[in-house]
């Protein structure tokens, strides 16, 4: 296969376990995934993001090569010169990618995101500061939940730097429970309100996995969706589009309740990339635009340990869907791995993994800790791309 493959092309290990996975992931019958992965050691696998499935059905049968297709996928089992002569056929490098505004590294191309209210365009990633406006977030232990505190805690977040203030009302942090979307709503919408009345405010986020709530928050304000269940609320793509809204596509497996308990996964990057495909593909059919999406591998989400810095290690492999927004501030796993209890204490773990998911890829990070985000990544980017510093002139 050509050594630098179009962006919505992704090659997959060719082994019996990954086409497996799969094919089973796009709908194969257990015997086509069966046969498919017995076949696979001597053959290569690739996934197309979104293009004409017919197009490439009609390309690969041409070239003997298996083909599934399922929610804007396509994955194609073959000899490698077949299925790279499948891609010729299909003219892929010649498709629209989704995200292709995608940052090569620190502050090389940027990334710009449409959003409700504008263009967020920036040569640096994105900054997105945290609001937890509940009163058991783990991180900080209610700090911003009165409306005051929350709207003070998001213009000193918007003032140390943060070009999106993050505002949640539902705890999502391991075993927490639900709360309703009454109280939800009672929690975040005074506080969109007030930041969204201010000449000089924030672009505001709504973190929130219910549509009804996006909808409210949107309405008072808001201008991008964080969801970090992937939009399972079926209306929540449907409301993103007809807003003309951004959304942050977040990966999950389980409910926060219960998505520690034993996650499990074959390829976890395999697997991720696969479901949040699937979610973009939902939301660019409903309306939403290519470049009002980002993607988020979840860290933490039904995620172990392993899993959570796996991911990060190839975050590189998600931009094939969209920009990619990573979360790893005062994470658990960050807690265990340095073994610091106090989340509060675990700044410089999160600074490190920040930078080095930016350097592998990410566009736009999310942080508790805006400045020293914002420091730590200024200065790992002028020394990952020294050659365009330049000096100040003399006094």
């Amino acid at each position: 296969m050509a050594e630098s493959a179009p962006e919505n092309v992704r090659p997959i290990r060719c082994d019996a376990t990954t086409v497996e996975v799969e094919a089973r992931l796009l709908g194969a019958a257990d015997d086509h995934a069966a046969r498919l992965a017995a076949a696979a050691g001597s053959r290569s696998a690739v996934r197309i993001v979104g293009g004409d499935p017919d197009a490439v059905a009609e390309a690969a049968a041409s070239e003997g090569v298996d083909c599934l297709l399922g929610d804007g996928l396509s994955l194609l089992v073959g000899p490698e010169p077949s299925v790279s002569a499948t891609l010729a056929r299909v003219g892929r490098s010649a498709q629209p990618t989704i995200g292709s505004e995608v940052a090569e590294g620190l502050f090389r191309t940027g990334v710009a995101i449409r959003h409700r209210t504008g263009i967020l365009r920036r040569t640096r990633p994105l900054l997105l500061g945290v609001v937890n406006v509940t009163p058991d977030s783990f991180s900080d232990g209610g700090d911003a939940f009165a409306l005051t505190a929350a709207v003070d805690r998001a213009l000193a977040l918007h003032a140390e730097g943060a070009d999106v203030v993050d505002l949640g009302g539902e705890s999502t942090r391991p075993g927490a429970d639900p709360v309703s979307p009454d109280e939800e709503l009672r929690r975040v919408l005074p506080v969109v309100e007030r930041l969204a009345g201010r000449s000089d405010g924030p672009v505001i986020s709504i973190d929130t996995r219910r549509a009804d709530v996006a909808r409210e928050a949107l309405a008072a304000g808001a201008s991008i969706v964080n969801d970090v269940t992937g939009c399972a609320d079926e209306a929540m793509v449907e409301t993103v589009a007809r807003a003309g809204a951004a959304v942050i596509i977040g990966h999950i497996r389980g409910t926060p309740r219960t998505m520690q308990d034993d996650p499990r996964y074959a390829d976890v990057m395999n697997e991720v990339h696969h479901d949040l495909a699937r979610a973009v593909a939902r939301a660019r059919a409903a309306g939403v635009a290519a470049d009002a999406i980002l993607v988020d591998p979840g860290i933490g989400f039904g995620k172990r340990d392993r899993h959570n810095v796996e991911l990060l290690a190839r975050i590189g492999e998600l931009r094939s869907i969209a920009p990619v927004c990573v979360g790893v501030s005062r994470k658990s796993f960050i807690g265990r791995l340095a073994d610091v209890e106090d989340p509060r204490g675990r700044l410089p773990g999160s600074l490190a993994a920040t930078v080095l998911a930016v350097a592998r890829g990410a566009s736009a990070v999310r942080a508790h800790d805006v400045a020293e985000t914002r420091q730590a990544l200024a200065i790992a980017g002028a020394i990952l791309d020294w050659s365009r510093v330049t000096d100040p002139p003399p006094d």
